[in-house]
């Protein structure tokens, strides 16, 4: 998810190919401070969810609007148009999971080393 917004509004890698050689999966740390929002896009090859940890999100996705509140998770799919807004009176925080295969994957358990 590209996102652009407010200069506090943000995400923090948590696991990714940098970070731990993660190949397939990125979690990053979302943070939004009260009222902020942000406009996104997630990936052609990638699927997407995020998961409020503690304050409420406003989103719209692809055209459609859900409140979400702590432990809540939202499905992100691929190439879709999104946007969060955390309420007025608090910040916002949680986290978003991409999960993305490259497509020349072989299955681990059949065939290859998945390099």
């Amino acid at each position: 998810m590209h996102a652009a917004g407010d200069a506090g509004t943000g995400t923090v890698p948590l696991i990714d190919r940098e970070t731990a050689g993660a190949r397939w999966v990125d979690i990053s740390a979302l943070r939004m401070p009260a009222g902020s929002a942000s406009v996104c896009t997630t990936e052609p090859a990638a699927e997407q969810v995020l998961y409020v940890e503690d304050g409420r999100i406003d989103a719209r996705v692809d055209g459609q609007d859900f409140g979400l509140a702590p432990g809540d998770f939202l499905f992100l799919p691929r190439v879709a148009a999104a946007s969060l807004r955390s309420q007025q009176e608090r910040p916002a925080s949680g986290f978003l999971i991409k999960g993305q295969l490259p497509s020349t994957v072989s299955h681990p358990l059949t065939n290859g080393d998945n390099s």
